[in-house]
C-alpha cells in the first residue's frame, strides 16, 4: 500500500519536509528548495509564505498531473508549524472534548453578535459604560433564545 493519498497525490500535504535542508520532497521523488518568502499585505490581513521551488520539474514525467507552470512552487504558510500543533491538539481526545464544549458554551453567542447582529466593536467610551452596552446585547440575545423556546417574559 502506497503512503500517498492517491485521489489528489500532489497535494501540498503529501509533499515530505526535510527539516535539515530546509526543502520538500515530492511524491516523485524529487526536492523543491528553499526560494524565498514571498508577503501578501490587504487592507485588513497580511500573509507570510515560504516558497519552494522545483529544480528537476523540467524532466519530471507526471509534472502535467502535478502543475501547470514549468517547476511547481509550494507555498507554506510560515505559521504552519504552529498550526500543525494545533492541529494535533484537537484532534487529541482532551481537544475534542474542549472544543467540543466551547462550542456550545459561549462561541456561539459571539458569532451570532459578530456576523448576524454586525455588533464588531463598542460604540461608547468607559469601562462602565461598555459593561452597560455589552448587557444590553446579552438581554437581546436572552430574549431572542426565550422566544425561540417559546417561553413567554412574565408580565408586571
Amino acid at each position: 500500500m502506497s503512503i500517498w493519498k492517491e485521489e489528489n497525490r500532489y497535494h501540498y500535504t503529501n509533499f515530505i519536509y526535510d527539516a535539515a535542508s530546509d526543502s520538500y520532497v515530492c511524491p516523485e521523488g524529487k526536492r523543491l528548495t528553499y526560494w524565498k518568502t514571498r508577503t501578501k499585505k490587504t487592507d485588513s490581513r497580511q500573509w507570510n509564505h515560504k516558497v519552494y521551488k522545483g529544480r528537476e520539474c523540467g524532466a519530471c514525467q507526471k509534472r502535467s498531473l502535478c502543475t501547470k507552470a514549468k517547476v511547481r512552487e509550494l507555498l507554506i504558510d510560515i505559521r504552519e508549524p504552529l498550526l500543525q500543533k494545533m492541529r494535533e491538539k484537537l484532534i487529541s481526545d482532551e481537544g475534542r472534548r474542549k472544543y467540543f464544549m466551547r462550542q456550545y458554551i459561549i462561541e456561539p453567542v459571539f458569532g451570532h453578535l459578530k456576523f448576524n447582529v454586525g455588533y464588531r466593536n463598542f460604540l461608547l467610551r468607559g469601562l462602565e459604560k461598555v459593561c452597560a452596552e455589552f448587557k444590553l446585547m446579552c438581554i437581546g440575545w436572552n430574549l431572542k433564545k426565550m422566544l425561540k423556546l417559546g417561553i413567554k417574559p412574565a408580565t408586571v
